[in-house]
C-alpha cells in the first residue's frame, strides 16, 4: 500500500498555492487554493525545524470535528469502510496486525491503516 514513512524523502512544489516574499511571507502571486485530499507540507509550529506532512481534510469555511474516534466535516460523518487486514511492519521489522480502512471525503477516497490498541493510525 503506498504510504509515507518517517524518514522518507519527497519533492514538493513550494509555489503550488502561491508565491510569497521572503521574511514577511506576504503573498504576491496567488496560484491555486488547497483542496480536500491534497497532501500538504508545513513546519511544525512548536518546532519549526520539523516538517509535517498531512492530508488536508478541510478547507476554509469547513467545520471539522473529531468525536469518539469519528470524523465529521460540516456536521456529516465521514464515510469509512473496512477493506481488510494488512500486515504492517514496525521499525524493528515486527509484523503488527493492522486494519485497512477506506475513507471517502466527497468524491475522493483514501486508504488508511489503523493499529488496534494504539489509539491511532499506523
Amino acid at each position: 500500500m503506498p504510504t509515507l514513512e518517517v524518514g522518507d524523502f519527497i519533492l514538493v512544489n513550494k509555489f503550488a498555492y502561491g508565491v510569497r516574499l521572503p521574511i514577511t511571507h506576504q503573498k504576491i502571486v496567488d496560484v491555486d487554493k488547497p483542496e480536500t485530499g491534497d497532501v500538504v507540507v508545513f513546519r511544525y509550529p512548536q518546532n519549526p525545524k520539523v516538517d509535517y506532512i498531512k492530508r488536508l481534510i478541510g478547507v476554509p469555511g469547513d467545520t471539522v470535528r473529531w468525536d469518539n474516534k469519528e470524523l465529521y466535516i460540516n456536521g456529516k460523518a465521514v464515510e469509512r469502510e473496512a477493506v481488510g487486514e494488512y500486515e504492517a511492519r514496525d521499525q524493528h521489522n515486527v509484523i503488527r496486525p493492522t486494519f485497512r480502512l477506506r475513507e471517502t471525503l466527497g468524491e475522493i477516497q483514501h486508504d488508511m491503516l489503523v493499529v488496534p490498541g494504539t489509539g491511532g493510525r499506523a
